[in-house]
């Protein structure tokens, strides 16, 4: 793996931009496009507001003796029909656009808000209507019907505002609508309705703020169209009137008065008279490159061991610091195996997930150091190309939220078709036998008439089991589990726990399951990870963790597990918490990342970090006072 240089990542993340102008300086280097746009924007803006200093002479000045008058130093870019300096009238016609962009954006944008918010909370006959009239609006285009409202009112500024307006206002309801339909059925608007508060003030104060953030995108884009469209009303002679300024009333005299004349470009030597040479370039064939064959390869090796990780450290490079969130990781998995990965949230978990799939998000994240050896081969040292071929076939992931984790819009059978065809090349109809194959697998009933289904159509037992399915599909050699029943009731939870569980002895599939909750890692793993700050603190096998655990951390993970007493003082018992909270990755102590939590702590805990030490049987703990935790009740 290459030398990473520290410094200049953080550099580029940002970390030494700590002023307001240093701040801003690294923000147009980091996007250049999205710089370039606002010194464009901000220069046409002051250019319109600022157009009485700029501009040399008045626009509306009539002076017929200087007719027609060429470019000169009196008047930069010459004179039209009337004497009219041409480029005082084109700076002042920024102005007339900027005003009939920004009118036309506000106003059609405020009536679309009130329209939709109203059809979205109040649905009924209002919202009835508000889609047959939108859908006859939004059939014809921008342009047309500016067309139409601008003969019917006249020529003039507030005609041309409100022309243009008017057909905005469909496609701003509609996007405030869609927002409002899914706003008002969250926990929060049934909350303010519990307290007696008004429909039109929920509407208002909870609803309408939640839906604005995609009106900001939305008034950008609209904002370029208006000013086009005023300029091709003006071109047509139905925008703004003479003697007011308008740069498509100016292209349209342009085009009727001007002599046309061949361009200076076309007169220069070397530019139309010589004939243009064809560069004619070979095509060459790229060797087809086959995604199974680097899961082929992998499975030739039919070794115990499926996965090993050495060392594994991955970082962010964040404009707060280096934010080390998996830092020297070792762990293996064998095959037909189950390992539970355990913490508080923040501790590593899913980061380590992410890393071992290659997909950690980058920039700002990177794998710094370390290996991930699946059945012998690096992924760490494989190109993009070969771990697309290995994701999804020789080691496969399941996402917490099944119904965020699915698309929308396409069947069940669909997605899982996708994933097989994606590893092997057989048939789309021998791909839709393996899927609804799998969906009888995972015990959904009637699998094929389910995969024709969409998710929505499915209950969120249904969907996990439908995830499984697809990872499962090519039969993969390692399974990640995030927190697969996080989203569920409990009697779906214990389901879907038993079918992996099943799958994975009938397929003979490592399983590395994380999880929060220590009594699914007693009833379903055969080794744990304890994980905190990014670091592994202990190792064992599940019956020696839970008979002495030897790090506090551990220790207090169990002593908060809420338990049903019997009678007596143990039921009036509080339950017990760690105290604090995980500390920032960025700024970690220098000794033992949990000795500001620990009960145990000494001076020597705050000065180093203790080394992972052997116990026996292959229980591995990070602590001074190890042999004193089991001691501590």
């Amino acid at each position: 793996m290459a030398a990473i240089d520290f410094d200049v990542e953080l550099r580029r993340a940002g970390a030494h931009a700590t002023g307001g102008w240093r701040r801003v300086l690294f923000m147009a280097q980091r996007h250049v496009l999205g710089a370039a746009g606002l010194v464009i924007m901000t220069l046409f803006v002051l250019t319109a507001i600022f157009a009485d200093v700029i501009a040399r002479y008045d626009p509306l000045t009539v002076d017929s003796a200087r007719a027609l008058a060429r470019p000169s130093w009196a008047h930069w870019m010459g004179t039209d029909s009337f004497g009219r300096d041409v480029f005082s009238r084109i700076i002042h016609g920024a102005r007339i656009s900027l005003a009939v962009g920004i009118g036309s954006t506000v106003l059609g944008g405020t009536i679309g808000v009130i329209v939709g918010l109203t059809s979205g909370y109040l649905s009924g006959w209002f919202d009835l209507v508000f889609q047959r009239v939108s859908d006859v609006l939004q059939a014809l285009p921008l342009l047309v019907l500016a067309l139409v409202m601008t003969a019917a009112l006249g020529p003039s500024l507030p005609n041309v505002i409100i022309a243009i307006a008017i057909p905005l206002i469909p496609t701003v309801a509609r996007v405030i609508r869609a927002n409002t339909l899914a706003l008002r059925e969250q926990p929060f608007v049934e909350a303010a309705k519990s307290i007696g508060m008004s429909e039109m003030r929920i509407a208002l104060r909870h609803v309408l703020p939640n839906t604005l953030a995609p009106l900001i995108v939305l008034a950008t884009a609209q904002l370029g169209s208006t000013i086009l469209t005023e300029a091709s009303l003006s071109f047509l002679g139905l925008g703004i009137p003479e003697p007011y300024p308008s740069w498509g009333r100016m292209l349209s005299e342009s085009a009727a008065e001007y002599v046309p004349h061949r361009a200076v470009a076309g007169d220069l030597p070397g530019r139309c008279d010589q004939p243009r040479r064809i560069r004619r370039q070979s095509v060459r064939r790229r060797p087809a490159r086959h995604p199974g064959s680097e899961a082929a390869r992998l499975m030739a090796d039919k070794t115990d061991l499926v996965l090993d990780v050495k060392n594994l450290k991955t970082v962010f490079f964040t404009n707060s610091g280096l934010f080390k969130a998996v830092d020297d990781l070792s762990f293996s998995v064998r095959r037909g195996e189950t390992l539970a990965i355990v913490g508080e949230s923040g501790c590593g978990k899913s980061v380590t997930a992410l890393s071992l799939m290659r997909l950690v998000p980058d920039p700002p994240g990177r794998i710094v150091g370390g290996s991930v050896a699946l059945e012998g081969t690096d992924l760490l040292a494989l190109d993009e190309a070969q771990m697309r071929a290995v994701r999804g076939n020789r080691i496969s992931m399941i996402f917490q939220e099944p119904m965020t984790s699915l698309n929308p819009v396409m069947r069940i059978g669909d997605q899982i078709v996708e994933a097989v065809r994606l590893h092997r090349h057989i048939s789309a109809k021998e791909a839709q036998g393996i899927a609804v194959e799998m969906l009888r697998l995972v015990r959904i009933p009637e699998p094929a008439r389910r995969a024709r289904e969409y998710p929505h159509q499915l209950s969120g037992g249904m969907r996990q089991r439908a995830m499984i399915a697809m990872a499962l599909a090519c039969r993969p050699a390692l399974l990640i589990a995030d927190e697969p029943t996080t989203a569920l009731d409990v009697t779906i939870q214990a389901q879907i726990l038993a079918l992996i569980l099943d799958l994975q002895k009938e397929l003979g599939t490592g399983l590395v399951l994380i999880t929060h909750d220590l009594g699914v890692v007693a009833q379903t793993a055969q080794r744990v990870i304890v994980m905190y700050a990014g670091r592994k603190v202990e190792e064992a096998s599940v019956e020696a963790l839970f008979a002495a655990p030897k790090h506090p951390y551990t220790r207090g993970l169990m002593a908060s597990i809420p338990a049903v007493p019997a009678s007596g003082a143990a039921a009036q018992a509080r339950l017990n918490e760690i105290p604090g909270t995980v500390p920032s990755l960025v700024r970690l102590p220098q000794g033992c990342a949990f000795a500001p939590r620990c009960k145990l702590a000494i001076k020597r805990c705050e000065a180093e970090y203790p080394p992972l030490a052997d116990w026996g049987g292959g229980h591995l703990a990070a602590c001074w006072r190890a042999e004193e935790v089991a001691e501590v009740a």
